[in-house]
C-alpha cells in the first residue's frame, strides 16, 4: 500500500505542475495558438496520468482482496 501512496502522490505533483503550465501559458501569451499548445500537452499528459492511476487502482483492489482473503481464512 505504501508504493501505491507513493505513486498517488507523485500524480499530485504531476497533476500540479500541469496546472501552473496552464496558468504561465495563460499569463504569458495571448496567442491563441500557443494556449491550444499548452492545453494539448496538458491534456496528453492527464491522459497518462489517468492511465497510471487505473494501474494503481487496480493494484488497490488487489491488495484488499488479498486483505480479505487473509481475513475469512482466520
Amino acid at each position: 500500500m505504501g508504493s501505491i501512496a507513493l505513486g498517488e502522490a507523485a500524480l499530485a505533483h504531476i497533476m500540479n505542475a500541469e496546472g501552473e503550465k496552464i496558468q504561465a501559458a495563460i499569463a504569458n501569451t495571448n496567442d491563441v495558438d500557443k494556449m491550444i499548445e499548452a492545453n494539448a500537452s496538458v491534456r496528453d499528459t492527464l491522459n497518462q496520468v489517468n492511465e497510471v492511476e487505473q494501474t494503481l487502482l487496480a493494484k488497490l483492489q488487489l491488495v484488499v482482496d488479498l486483505v480479505r482473503g487473509e481475513k475469512n481464512n482466520l
